[in-house]
C-alpha cells in the first residue's frame, strides 16, 4: 500500500484546524443570509409580478471560479414560462 504525505496546503489546514473551522461557520452564516435574502426577493417579486412566477436562483454558495461572477452565482432569474429561452437551466427574463 502507498502512503501519500499530505499535501502543504493540507498541513497547513491541519495546523490553522480551529481558524478554518471558524471561516467555515462565517461562510456557513453568510450563505444562509444570502438564501434568506434571495427568499425575500423572490416573494416579493412573486407578489407584484404574479406573471413572472418562474424563477432560478444562483446562489454564492455555488462554486464559481475566480472571476467568473457574472455567470455563476449571487443572481436570480425571472420570467413567464411563456417565453424562449437558449438555455434549460436558466429562464430568459429579467
Amino acid at each position: 500500500m502507498n502512503k501519500q504525505n499530505p499535501s502543504s496546503q493540507d498541513r497547513w489546514l491541519i495546523k490553522q484546524w480551529e481558524r478554518a473551522l471558524q471561516f467555515e461557520d462565517a461562510m456557513e452564516s453568510a450563505r444562509y443570509s444570502y438564501e434568506q435574502l434571495f427568499g425575500k426577493v423572490i416573494e416579493k417579486s412573486r407578489k407584484k409580478h404574479s406573471e413572472l412566477h418562474r424563477y432560478k436562483p444562483h446562489m454564492l454558495s455555488e462554486r464559481v471560479t475566480e472571476g467568473d461572477w457574472e455567470d455563476g452565482g449571487g443572481c436570480a432569474g425571472f420570467s413567464s414560462p411563456k417565453w424562449y429561452s437558449d438555455w434549460a437551466s436558466w429562464p430568459s427574463g429579467i
